[in-house]
C-alpha cells in the first residue's frame, strides 16, 4: 500500500476564488511514497502549495470540501496534475491517499471517479 512518509501536514484556507471557497495552501511539505513500501518512487508536495478541494454544490452533503480527511489527497492530486501526470494516474494516487486517511471505500470510489473522469477526452 502507498503511504505518507512524514507526519500530518497542516493547511491554511486561502479564501474564495470564484463562486467556491475551497482553496487551501500547504504549510509543510507532504511526502508520499507511491506503490508498495520501499518502492523508491516518492512524490513531494512543496510547502506553500496552493490546491483546492472541488465539490459540486449538490454533493456537499456527501463530500464537504473542508473535511480534513481529503486535504492531503487533494494537495497531492493537484500537485501531480501540475507536474504533468495524466488524470487517471493522478486519480489512482489520489484514491490511495484517501485510503491511507481511512476514507470509506464507497466514498473513495465516488471521489476517484470524479477526479479521474473530470475533463475526460
Amino acid at each position: 500500500m502507498s503511504r505518507y512518509t512524514a507526519s500530518l501536514p497542516l493547511f491554511e484556507p486561502q479564501g474564495c476564488r470564484g463562486p467556491l471557497c475551497n482553496y487551501y495552501r500547504t504549510l509543510f511539505p507532504i511526502e508520499w511514497e507511491v506503490g508498495c513500501r520501499s518502492s523508491g518512487l516518492r512524490v513531494s508536495v512543496p510547502e506553500r502549495t496552493l490546491f483546492n478541494v472541488s465539490t459540486p454544490p449538490g454533493l456537499r452533503w456527501l463530500v464537504s470540501p473542508h473535511d480534513q480527511r481529503f486535504m492531503k489527497a487533494a494537495a497531492l492530486h493537484d500537485h501531480l496534475l501540475a507536474q504533468g501526470w495524466d488524470r487517471l494516474t493522478a486519480g489512482a494516487v489520489f484514491a490511495e491517499a484517501l485510503r491511507a486517511d481511512r476514507v470509506p471505500s464507497p466514498l473513495r470510489l465516488v471521489m476517484w471517479l470524479a477526479v479521474s473522469l473530470y475533463k475526460w477526452r
